[in-house]
Formats: C-alpha cells, sequence, structure tokens
C-alpha cells in the first residue's frame, strides 16, 4: 500500500544521491575546486534537510488532525 510506495520513493532517491554524488562532487572539484565541491554538496544536503523537516511537519500535521 502506502507504506510501501513511500518507503519505495526514499529507497530510488537515496541511491540516485548515492549514484550522482561522486559525479557531482567530481566534477565541481576538478573545475572549481575541492572547497567549492564541499559546499555544492553541503547545499544539497541542506536542501534535503529542509524538504525533509517540511514533509515530516506536514505529515505530523496529518496525523493529528485525523486523530
Amino acid at each position: 500500500g502506502h507504506v510501501n510506495l513511500g518507503i519505495g520513493g526514499v529507497m530510488t532517491m537515496h541511491n540516485v544521491g548515492s549514484a550522482l554524488s561522486p559525479a557531482l562532487g567530481g566534477y565541481v572539484a576538478a573545475h572549481y575546486g575541492y572547497a567549492n565541491a564541499f559546499l555544492v554538496l553541503a547545499a544539497v544536503a541542506t536542501v534535503a534537510l529542509i524538504f525533509w523537516a517540511v514533509g515530516s511537519r506536514a505529515q505530523g500535521n496529518a496525523y493529528a488532525a485525523a486523530a
């Protein structure tokens, strides 16, 4: 059901991130330096953290409204 779909989506994005992170980091490091590669990957992680926090809060509100 819905739980399987959610877990599948999370695992898909986890694996996509694992596959693209070295390529993105390597490209940025080769063209702009290691410090900038770290900053770019940190920015991507920060955006992901914000999405997670907003999604968790919205899901918590949905559960509270259903109860």
